[in-house]
C-alpha cells in the first residue's frame, strides 16, 4: 500500500546531473542492506580505499550507521571528478538507497505523507527535468522505507503531546494572528509570541480535557485578548550587532549558492 502522496505542485521536476552538491556536508544514512551492498563491493581491497574508513556509527552507544566523510566535509565515496565511485564501480542501483532517492523527501501534514524535492538540490530548484511521475521506481523505492506506524505530531511543548487536529487548531491561531493587517509585522509577532507563552503555561490537563473545537474556540478569545492589549509595539529598526550580521551574511552566502543564477551564469562577475 502507497503511503505517500504527491503535492499538489506543478513544478515538481528534476534529473540528476552529477553535480555533487548532495554528496557534500549530507548525511547518508545506511540500513541493513545497504550495509550488506557496501560489505559485498569490498571497498577494502580497493586500492584508493585501503586504511580509509568508509562507514562510521552515528554516535558511540548507536547501532545507526552513515557513510563516512572527508575532512572537507564532502562523502567518502565522491572522487577527484564530482562523480560518486560506488556508482562509476557497481552502477546506480549499488548505491544506497538514500543517495538513489534524492532530491525525494516526505513531509508529514497531520497523519498524511506528502512526497515533494529537496531545493538543495539545483536541477529541482529550478524544475527542470523529469515529473516525479517520470520517476516512479524512486518514488516506489522511497515508499518501500517509509515506516508503517502512524505520523505521530510534534509535542505542542515538553511533556504535552497533542493528536493532529489540536496541533492544526494552534497552528492556524498562529497564523491567523501572523495575517493580521491592523498592525505592523513586529506588533503581530510580539502578540504571536505572547499567545506561545499563554499555551506553555496552561496546565497539561486543560489540553487532555479539550476538544479541538473547544480549543480553537480557547485560542480565539485568547487571541482576541492578546490583540486589545498590544495594539502597537515600536517598529524601530535598529542595527544588528556583529555576531548577527555574520550569521546573516552566512545564511545569505548559502541561499545564494543555490540560486539558479548561480548555474546559469558563466562569468565570475555575472555570478558575483
Amino acid at each position: 500500500m502507497q503511503r505517500i502522496r504527491a503535492l499538489p505542485v506543478l513544478n515538481e521536476r528534476w534529473d540528476c546531473q552529477q553535480c555533487g552538491i548532495c554528496c557534500r556536508g549530507a548525511q547518508v544514512a545506511l540500513n541493513d542492506e545497504d550495509l550488506a551492498r557496501l560489505k559485498e563491493q569490498r571497498w577494502e581491497e580497493h586500492p584508493d580505499f585501503q586504511g580509509v574508513t568508509t562507514v562510521q556509527r552515528t554516535g558511540w552507544l548507536s547501532r545507526d550507521y552513515h557513510l563516512a566523510h572527508r575532512p572537507d566535509g564532502s562523502c567518502v565515496f565522491l572522487d577527484a571528478d564530482g562523480l560518486c565511485q560506488i556508482h562509476k564501480e557497481f552502477g546506480f542501483e549499488a548505491k544506497p538507497w538514500q543517495c538513489r532517492v534524492f532530491p525525494l523527501t516526505v513531509v508529514s501534514s497531520g497523519e498524511r505523507r506528502h512526497l515533494t524535492m529537496r531545493r538543495a538540490c539545483p536541477t529541482a530548484a529550478k524544475g527542470e527535468g523529469r515529473s516525479l511521475e517520470q520517476h516512479r521506481d524512486l518514488v516506489r523505492l522511497l515508499d518501500k522505507q517509509m515506516s508503517d506506524a502512524p505520523s505521530v505530531a510534534p509535542e505542542l511543548c515538553r511533556g504535552v503531546a497533542l493528536p493532529w487536529p489540536h496541533l492544526h487548531a494552534v497552528c492556524g491561531a498562529l497564523e491567523k494572528m501572523m495575517l493580521q493587517q491592523d498592525a505592523c509585522l513586529t506588533t503581530r509577532i510580539v502578540r504571536a509570541l505572547v499567545l506561545c507563552d499563554k499555551i506553555v503555561e496552561a496546565p497539561p490537563e486543560t489540553w487532555a480535557a479539550m476538544s479541538a473545537r473547544e480549543l480553537d474556540c480557547r485560542l480565539n478569545e485568547w487571541s482576541a485578548a492578546i490583540g486589545r492589549q498590544i495594539q502597537h509595539v515600536s517598529s524601530e529598526a535598529k542595527p544588528p550587532g556583529k555576531t548577527v550580521a555574520v550569521v546573516f551574511r552566512q545564511v545569505a552566502t548559502a541561499y545564494l549558492d543555490f540560486h539558479k543564477a548561480r548555474y546559469q551564469r558563466q562569468s565570475l562577475w555575472r555570478r558575483l
